[in-house]
């Protein structure tokens, strides 16, 4: 009995990544993963970023929050969006307030993205173990590559 499959010597064909989803935490990761989503775009690329608010009056009010971290998450999600513009790159963008493992999923889902890069969030210990978690879990919820940022 063979422990392992028979070696094959093609190369799978893959689908081309249309659509490729950013989880921006607003971190000093964002940088790499917009660098990575960069290199794997072609002409035609549709980029949808996404982030999720954090802040304790986001998750209570939801949308209808208007505090200082909500003006400084448009501002700068404002300024992401322009970056791709400014390469030529249709983006759509998407912020969520709660639960961002199932809000991600949900948009990757919705908008039939290819391909889901992350930030590693370059935690260590316990936080490592958090966000970590968040990753795999996240991976387990959609049905498309995810690419870790690290």
């Amino acid at each position: 009995m063979e422990v392992h499959p028979p070696f094959q010597d093609s190369v799978l064909e893959t689908p081309a990544f249309n659509r490729i989803a950013l989880a921006l935490d607003y971190s000093s990761s964002d940088p790499l993963v917009v660098s990575y989503a960069l290199k794997l775009a072609k002409p035609g690329t549709q980029f949808i970023l996404i982030h999720v608010a954090e802040s304790a009056s986001s998750r209570m009010m939801e949308e209808d929050t208007d505090d200082y971290e909500k003006r400084h998450d448009e501002a700068r999600m404002s300024r992401y969006i322009q970056l791709f513009k400014d390469q030529g790159f249709e983006t759509s963008f998407e912020v969520g307030h709660k639960n961002r493992v199932k809000f991600i999923a949900k948009v990757c889902n919705y908008y039939q993205a290819d391909l889901l890069i992350v930030g590693s969030h370059g935690h260590r210990g316990l936080k490592d173990f958090i966000y970590g978690e968040t990753v795999n879990r996240l991976r387990h919820r959609v049905d498309i590559p995810v690419f870790i940022a690290q």
